[in-house]
């Protein structure tokens, strides 16, 4: 939701790192740095939040989001193909059986 809600300013990009500012629900704004690294042949995301989580939290989401949904000038093949390996992987369950 935050991401496509224009909350999320990229401010700079790297092949392995992304660093934004995410306007929280307050007044509040908190920079967010996203790394991605390949272990063993996998992608893993490793995040930090200057919010009061850490990290883990809703505004790295929308950080992941926000460059999975194109809103960043970066354009790589290797974010996006890491990104969407995560996120299939965390497809929602249904509650109902």
């Amino acid at each position: 939701f935050l991401a496509s809600q224009g909350v999320v300013s990229i401010l700079q990009t790297e092949p392995m790192k992304v660093v934004a500012i995410v306007k929280g629900s307050r007044s509040s704004a908190y920079v967010v740095r996203v790394d991605l690294a390949h272990d063993d042949g996998q992608a893993r995301l490793f995040d930090s939040c200057s919010c009061a989580w850490g990290g883990g939290c809703k505004h790295c989401a929308a950080t992941v989001f926000a460059v999975q949904l194109g809103k960043s000038k970066f354009e790589s093949n290797v974010w996006r193909q890491a990104f969407a390996g995560i996120l299939e992987e965390q497809k929602p369950r249904s509650r109902f059986r």
